[in-house]
């Protein structure tokens, strides 16, 4: 038992966790009804998942999301175009976006709204 040692590791945890959450707040729905009209050759709502993930676990460029992604089990990992795409749609699709996740998640805590605030960061 000594000479037993890890070669290797991914993290699957957090993967888990976060993939149950986007589909239970409905954000996997959301985007997939955004996107049902939108050609691609990959799955726009996998790679927007993984942006999400790695902006929660372990933020990095979108340049390292290629190598990030091959160190988290269960993800599909995809090309750093495919990121860019990804985040094109999205913006293209920016408002029925947002109007979709406030009309989803505006019950959430039965609360009355009063101010919304989102980050502007990476607008």
């Amino acid at each position: 038992m000594d000479n037993l040692k890890a070669e290797s590791s991914k993290e699957y945890g957090p993967f888990r966790i976060f993939q149950r959450l986007f589909k239970e707040l409905g954000f996997e729905n959301i985007l997939s009804d955004c996107f049902k009209n939108v050609d691609t050759e990959f799955d726009i709502v996998k790679a927007l998942f993984n942006m999400m993930l790695n902006r929660l676990t372990a933020p990095s460029s979108k340049r390292q999301m290629t190598l990030w992604d091959q160190d988290v089990e269960g993800i599909e990992g995809f090309d750093l175009h495919q990121y860019y795409r990804a985040l094109d749609h999205m913006i293209d699709h920016k408002e029925e976006i947002e109007k979709s996740v406030f009309f989803n998640m505006q019950d959430l805590f039965h609360q009355e709204l009063d101010i919304v605030l989102f980050d502007t960061t990476t607008l």
